[in-house]
């Protein structure tokens, strides 16, 4: 084989080895594209309702806001947090958790949220988890950053064991209300009509009484009591 069909052949194989290989890292290949890895998803609620795209209206306090929503606005509760009242009489740290709720969530911005179905508070708001359109979970960062404490209405919300541990950092690292105020705030119990929600009926407290004994047999007469407070009522069997 002549030289000039050698140096031919060489260059062929040479060539071929190439174009199989894969580039090298840093290099672009010769197609001039970078592949680029899959974005992560997007957060979604674990067993809760459906994900509504909404823009914020306006922010009530440190845990409420008004959402423009399918063509309508509604009030919207945030799900698992209790903030401190921003009033002048209550609490500690109230301003200035509504203050930060607001730079979250600017008015006009854009937000995901789910709402429990068929869940409202005493005052008619709905319950629900929001993000930002850049994947913030709202409800958690107002506990990491001590904006506000945990508050779980039955039936336990879908993340519950995330935001505890939220609250414990913020405790933990004295962020916030937990550095600030001197008792930092509690939310107060649930009353009688969120306790409905996921709570069956109370069960009758039984009464101490001592049991009749009938004169003519000597035998105990069975007999059941029941106690509901606040007022004791006697039921015979």
């Amino acid at each position: 084989m002549s030289a000039p069909r050698r140096l031919a052949a060489i260059a062929l194989v040479v060539a071929i080895a190439v174009a199989g290989c894969p580039p090298a890292p840093g290099r672009v290949p010769s197609g001039g594209t970078v592949p680029v890895a899959p974005a992560p998803a997007s957060p979604h609620p674990r067993r809760a309702g459906p994900v509504t795209r909404a823009t914020v209206a306006y922010v009530i306090d440190g845990d409420t806001i008004i959402v423009t929503m399918r063509a309508r606005r509604v009030r919207v509760r945030l799900l698992g947090i209790d903030a401190p009242e921003d009033t002048g009489r209550r609490g500690c740290f109230g301003a200035r958790a509504t203050a930060a709720l607001r730079r979250l969530l600017p008015t006009g911005a854009d937000v995901r949220v789910a709402v429990e179905r068929h869940r409202a508070d005493p005052y008619g708001r709905a319950l629900g988890y929001v993000w930002r359109s850049d994947g913030l979970f709202v409800n958690r960062v107002l506990l990491r950053r001590g904006y506000a404490t945990t508050l779980f209405l039955p039936p336990a919300g879908s993340y519950r064991v995330e935001f505890a541990a939220a609250e414990a950092r913020a405790r933990t690292l004295r962020a916030g209300l937990w550095r600030s105020c001197r008792h930092p705030p509690r939310p107060p119990p649930p009353t009688r009509r969120q306790r409905t929600a996921g709570a069956g009926p109370r069960a009758p407290v039984r009464a101490n009484v001592r049991p009749a004994v009938d004169q003519e047999t000597g035998q105990i007469r069975r007999a059941r009591f029941a106690a509901h407070p606040p007022k004791p009522a006697l039921r015979n069997s």
